[in-house]
C-alpha cells in the first residue's frame, strides 16, 4: 500500500511504514512530497504524480527518478491515472492527457479534454469537494472518462472522439459533480452529487438516478465507492454501507464536534475499506472474515438497542435447550440467525452481577448472585419460555461467602461453590454443607464421567469427588498436588484429561498420572488459563492472559490466535466458556466473545511474503543502487563479516502477527523466529561458504516455509589460500634446501680448508722432520762412527762423543714428541697447552738457580685448538728459555701467555745482560721468528746490554668448532 502525504511517499506492507524522504532514493531528482495518483506497470514499478513531473519507483534500485511528462512552462505537474498498453496515462490541470510508454521511455501528448483549467491542486487552495474525487479512468472498452464539476466526458484513444455523457434529471447550473467511481465488475460509474449519485452503464449509458437507500434520504454525496458486496458513501450525516442493489443499509454516523474530512475511498484484497481521514490517517473498516468469528464490544453496540451502560465484557455464558445461548445475563445470541438480540429480565437483574448455569434437568438457565446484597443471596430460574423467577434467598448468616459457581446435576441435584465451601441446594431456601472438605473456597466445579467431578479450590490442590445418592460427596484422590489447577475436561474417547493451571495445561492418563505439560517452552503463548473446552475432535482450546490457544490431540501442535485471527481482545475472562451441543465453543473477554465452530478453514487474502529492506555490510549499505530484495549472492572479502539483513514479512492483512524465520545453512540449520519486523545480524563470521534461508512461520501447520535465499561466501585471506600455502612451501623448501647447500658448501670449505691445513701441517712436519730431525740424526749418525772410531784410540773422547750423541738422541725424542702433542685435538691431549710450557720451564729451569714465574690464561686453552699455533707456540717458548738460560745470565725469568683481543700473546722476560741490537741474530732467533711468521704472528724482541730481554709473539686465534 502507497500513501502520499504533505513531505513524502509512504509503503505500508502491513508490518512497517517506510519513509522515503532520504536523499539516497531519489537519482537526479528532488526529493518528492506531495503526489497526485499513483499506478503500476507490469514490473511492479510505481508511478507517482507530482508538481514536479512524473515520479518513477524503479523495484530494482529502490530508487526514484522523475521523467517529464507535459512541456515544463512553469508548470510540469503529471498526474497518472491508469497503465494500459505499456503506457502510464497521465493528465494535468489543463486536462491534457498524455502517455508514457515504459519499454521506449517516449511520451505522446494523446488529446486535451475541453474542461475548465484546475486553478490548483492544493488541497488548501481548493473549495467545496477537490478534483481528487473525481480521478479519470478507463472502462472495460479502453475508454478515458473525465468529469469536471458539471460535465462528464469519455475519449477514445481508439477513435480519437471526445463524448459529453448527458445525465437526464442533471441540473448544471444547481448541482455538480462531487465524486466518481468506476465498478470494474459491473462496468458501472457512479457520480455523487448533491442529491444522491447516478449510477451509469458505461456500456449502454444506461442511467439510474439513486437519491435513498432503504428509506435514507442520501443527500450529498461527496465520497463513493463499491466491491462485489457492497457500496460505500459519504454524506452529511456519515458514512453509510449499503448492498449493491440498494434495499439495505448501516449508517455510521460521524462523531459529534469533530470535523470528518475523508478524500478517497477503496478497498484491498480483504474487503477492508480505507478511506484517509485527514489530520488522523487512514481510517480502515474490516469487512473481512475472520478465522474465529465473534461480536466485539463496537458490534455489540450495533446489534443492541439498550442503554449505554450494556456491559461490553463477557463473564459467563448459559444455553436454553432450542440452542439459544444467553451472554452475560445482558444479551441472547440467536441460534437460528447468529446475532446478538437484547433480551430483558427487567429489575431483577438489572445489576448484572450474575453468574449463569445451564440446567438441562429442568430445561432452563439459572441465574445466582456473585456477591449476596443486602445479606441476602438470590438464585433465580430462567425456564424454556424465556420466564424468570426468584427460585432461592438465602441469608448470609450461612456463610456461603462469594458465589462461585452452581452445577445441576443430572439427577436435578444443584450442588453449589462458593467462597465458604461446598453446598447442596435444597427447597424452602435451604444450603446444606456438602460433608467434609480438606478446604474452602472451592472455584469451580468440573462435572467428569462415572458421577464424578473435580474440585478446584482458590490457593489449594484440585480434589477428584464422586458423588453418592445421598448428600454425602466423597473426595477420592487430589488432582496435581501443589499446583494451583482450575479447570478439567475429560476425553473419553481417548481415556485422558487435560487440565488447566496457572502453568499451562496439563495431560493427564486416566488415572490423573502427568503425561505431558505444555507452557511456554513448548509455544503455548499465555499459561495463566482462564478458559478450557474440547472440541468434537478432542482438540483443547483455551483462553488465557495472551489470546487463545489450541493444541492438537494427536499431535500436540499448539496454534496461538491474534487479533489478526478475530480474537475479541488479548485479556479473556475467567470461566467464561461454554459449549453448545452443536460443537460450538465460547469464550468471553474484556471486549466481546468469540464463537468457534472446528475445524476451522484459514482464509488468506494476501499470501504472506519475505522481503529484504536493506543489506549492510560492517555497517555500510550493500550494492547502494540494487534493491536489497533482490540480491541473492554476496562474495565478501575476509573482513566483510558482519551482515545485517534488514527484512519484513509483507501481508497487508496480516502482517503484525506474522513471525519471520531465518537460518545460516553451512553453520547452524536451526530456524530462528523472529517478529515480522526484524534485524538479522551474522557478527564475525568464519570463512566459508554459506545459504542464509529467510521464510515465515507457518502456525497453522505449524512449519517454517522457505522463501528466500541469499547464497554467502566469505573469502579466506590470503594468507590461508591454497596458492599462497603452496607459495610458501616452496620458498620453505627452497630455503631448507639452501640451508642445506649452504651448510653442506659449507662442510666441504672446513674439509677443504682441514684437508689443505692438513697438507701444510704434513708438508711443515715434514719440513720439521727435515730440517730438525734429519740434521740431528745426520749429526747422531756421524757422532755415532766417529765414537766408535775413538773407542780404539781413546776411551775419554769416546766417552765425550757418547755424551753428545746421548744430548742428540734426547733433543730429537723431545722434539718429535713435541710434534705428535701439536698433531692432537684439544679433546683427545690429556695435557693442555698451559701444562705443558709449566712442565718443561720447571724442567728447563727447575735444575738451575734461576727463579721464574709463570702466568698462563685459562682462555687459552679454550680457544687454542690449531696445531699449528700450538707446536709452534710451544716450539718458541722452549727456544727462547733455552736461549735464556744458556746466554742471559739471568737471574729470573717471567713467562706470560694469555688472550686478547683474539690475539695469542707470548711475553717472555729476563732480567739478564741483553745484547746489543746489532749483535748478529742466531739461528734460534730466526727460528723462532720463523714459526711467528708461519702461523700469521709477530715476534718483536726487547733488549739492550745490561737491561734484560723480552720477546713478545703475537698470534692469531681463529674460531675453530670443536672438531677443529
Amino acid at each position: 500500500m502507497w500513501i502520499t502525504c504533505n513531505d513524502a511517499v509512504n509503503r505500508y506492507d502491513g508490518n512497517m511504514i517506510k519513509v522515503y524522504n532520504l536523499d539516497k532514493y531519489f537519482r537526479d531528482c528532488p526529493n518528492l512530497q506531495q503526489g497526485y495518483g499513483f499506478t503500476e506497470d507490469d514490473e511492479s514499478n510505481i508511478y507517482i504524480g507530482s508538481i514536479q513531473g512524473l515520479y518513477i519507483y524503479h523495484r530494482t534500485t529502490d530508487k526514484f527518478t522523475l521523467q517529464k511528462i507535459f512541456p515544463d512552462n512553469g508548470d510540469a505537474l503529471a498526474m497518472p491515472f491508469a497503465y494500459k498498453d505499456g503506457m502510464v496515462w497521465c493528465f494535468n490541470k489543463k486536462y491534457e492527457i498524455a502517455a508514457y510508454h515504459v519499454a521506449t521511455g517516449k511520451v505522446a501528448a494523446i488529446v486535451r479534454i475541453p474542461l475548465p483549467e484546475l486553478p490548483s491542486v492544493h488541497i488548501y487552495s481548493l473549495t467545496g469537494s477537490g478534483f481528487y474525487e473525481r480521478w479519470p479512468f478507463f472502462d472495460k472498452g479502453g475508454v478515458i472518462w473525465v468529469s469536471g464539476q458539471n460535465t462528464l466526458y469519455t475519449f477514445s484513444p481508439r477513435t480519437k472522439a471526445i463524448s459529453e455523457i448527458p445525465l437526464p434529471g442533471f441540473n448544471k447550473t444547481k448541482q455538480s459533480f462531487l465524486c466518481t467511481f468506476y465498478d470494474n465488475q459491473s462496468d458501472h460509474v457512479l457520480i455523487g452529487t448533491e442529491n444522491g449519485f447516478w449510477d451509469c452503464n458505461a456500456a449502454t449509458a444506461q442511467t439510474q438516478h439513486v437519491t435513498q437507500i432503504d428509506g435514507v434520504d442520501l443527500g450529498t454525496v461527496s465520497a463513493i465507492c463499491r466491491n462485489q458486496y457492497m457500496t460505500v458513501l459519504k454524506n452529511s450525516r456519515g458514512i453509510l454501507f449499503a448492498d449493491r442493489k440498494y434495499t439495505s443499509h448501516l449508517l455510521i454516523n460521524y462523531t459529534p464536534g469533530r470535523v470528518f474530512r475523508q478524500y478517497k475511498f477503496g478497498f484491498d484484497k480483504a474487503q477492508r475499506l480505507w478511506m484517509c481521514d485527514d489530520g488522523f490517517g487512514q481510517v480502515i473498516y474490516d469487512f473481512s472474515s475472520r478465522l474465529l468469528p465473534g461480536l466485539s464490544s463496537h458490534a455489540q453496540r450495533q446489534h443492541l438497542t439498550e442503554t449505554a451502560d450494556t456491559a461490553l465484557s463477557v463473564g459467563a455464558f448459559a444455553a436454553f435447550p432450542n440452542g439459544d445461548i444467553i451472554v452475560s445475563g445482558a444479551s441472547l445470541l440467536n441460534h437460528s440467525t447468529n446475532k446478538l438480540e437484547s433480551i430483558d429480565f427487567q429489575q431483577p437483574l438489572a445489576n448484572k452481577t450474575y453468574g449463569m448455569a445451564t440446567d438441562t434437568y429442568r430445561k432452563g438457565i439459572w441465574f445466582y448472585q456473585l456477591i449476596p446484597e443486602n445479606h441476602l443471596l438470590k438464585i433465580f430460574f430462567c425456564d424454556i419460555n424465556k420466564k424468570l423467577s426468584l427460585k432461592y434467598q438465602i441469608p448470609a448468616s450461612l456463610n456461603t461467602g462469594v458465589s462461585q459457581c452452581l452445577y445441576p446435576l443430572n439427577d436435578g441435584r444443584i450442588l453449589f461453590s462458593s467462597s465458604g465451601g461446598l453446598f447442596w441446594l435444597k427447597d424452602n431456601n435451604k444450603l446444606i454443607r456438602a460433608g467434609q472438605q480438606p478446604y474452602h473456597n472451592s472455584f469451580v466445579i468440573n462435572p467428569l464421567s462415572h458421577a464424578r467431578c473435580a474440585i478446584s479450590y482458590v490457593n489449594n490442590d484440585m480434589w477428584l469427588v464422586e458423588f453418592t445418592g445421598t448428600d454425602e460427596i466423597q473426595f477420592i484422590k487430589k488432582i496435581l498436588p501443589g499446583i494451583q489447577s482450575f479447570y478439567l475436561q475429560e476425553d473419553t474417547a481417548r481415556h485422558c484429561f487435560w487440565a488447566g493451571t496457572n502453568k499451562g495445561i496439563y495431560q493427564l492418563d486416566e488415572h490423573f498420572r502427568l503425561l505431558r505439560r505444555m507452557d511456554a517452552n513448548n509455544g503455548l503463548a499465555g499459561t495463566y488459563i482462564y478458559g478450557l473446552l474440547l472440541d468434537d475432535s478432542g482438540n483443547v482450546w483455551c483462553s488465557h492472559q495472551r489470546g487463545l490457544s489450541s493444541i492438537d490431540a494427536r499431535t500436540f501442535q499448539i496454534i496461538n490466535y491474534d487479533k489478526s485471527d478475530g480474537i475479541q481482545d488479548w485479556d479473556f475472562n475467567n470461566r467464561a466458556f461454554y459449549k453448545a451441543p452443536d460443537g460450538t465453543l465460547y469464550f468471553g473477554g474484556m471486549n466481546g466473545f468469540n464463537q468457534i465452530r472446528p475445524p476451522l478453514k484459514n482464509v488468506q487474502y494476501y499470501q504472506p511474503e519475505v522481503y529484504v529492506d536493506e543489506i549492510l555490510i560492517n555497517n555500510k549499505t550493500w550494492l547502494p543502487d540494487t534493491n536489497a530484495n533482490q540480491i541473492t549472492r554476496l562474495h565478501l572479502s575476509p573482513s566483510q563479516n558482519i551482515i545485517t539483513i534488514k527484512s519484513i514479512v509483507k501481508d497487508l492483512g496480516a502482517g503484525r502477527s506474522r513471525e519471520l524465520v531465518y537460518r545460516l545453512v553451512g553453520a547452524d540449520n536451526k530456524w530462528q523466529h523472529l517478529p515480522g519486523n526484524t534485524t538479522i545480524t551474522f557478527n564475525n563470521l568464519a570463512p566459508g561458504n554459506y545459504t542464509i534461508e529467510l521464510g515465515v512461520y507457518d502456525k497453522y501447520h505449524a512449519k517454517e516455509v522457505a522463501q528466500k535465499r541469499i547464497s554467502l561466501t566469505i573469502l579466506l585471506p590470503f594468507y590461508r589460500e591454497l596458492w599462497f600455502g603452496v607459495i610458501i612451501a616452496i620458498f620453505v623448501t627452497a630455503f631448507i634446501a639452501g640451508l642445506f647447500i649452504h651448510s653442506k658448501l659449507n662442510k666441504q670449505k672446513i674439509a677443504f680448508r682441514q684437508q689443505l691445513a692438513l697438507e701444510q701441517q704434513r708438508n711443515r712436519i715434514t719440513a720439521d722432520l727435515h730440517d730438525d730431525i734429519g740434521a740431528l740424526l745426520s749429526s747422531l749418525q756421524i757422532n755415532s762412527s766417529v765414537a766408535s772410531q775413538l773407542l780404539h784410540k781413546s776411551i775419554s773422547e769416546a766417552r765425550q762423543v757418547l755424551d753428545k750423541i746421548e744430548r742428540q738422541s734426547r733433543d730429537i725424542a723431545d722434539k718429535i714428541g713435541d710434534i705428535i702433542w701439536s698433531m692432537k685435538s684439544s679433546d683427545q691431549e690429556l695435557m693442555s697447552v698451559g701444562s705443558r710450557i709449566s712442565n718443561f720451564v720447571y724442567d728447563i729451569l727447575g735444575a738451575t738457580d734461576i727463579q721464574y714465574q709463570v702466568r698462563i690464561d685459562r682462555d687459552v686453552d679454550l680457544r687454542l685448538h690449531d696445531m699449528t699455533i700450538r707446536k709452534n707456540i710451544i716450539l718458541i717458548a722452549k727456544e727462547a728459555i733455552n736461549n735464556a738460560v744458556k746466554h742471559s745470565k739471568a737471574t729470573f725469568i717471567a713467562i706470560d701467555l694469555h688472550v686478547a683481543n683474539d690475539q695469542l700473546v707470548l711475553q717472555i722476560v729476563d732480567n739478564g745482560i741483553g745484547y746489543s741490537g746489532l749483535r748478529t741474530q742466531g739461528n734460534g732467533m730466526t727460528n723462532m721468528k720463523k714459526r711467528a711468521t708461519e702461523t700469521g704472528g709477530i715476534l718483536t724482541v726487547q733488549t739492550a746490554p745490561l737491561k734484560g730481554t723480552t720477546i713478545i709473539v703475537h698470534m692469531p686465534v681463529p674460531i675453530c668448532s670443536d672438531n677443529g
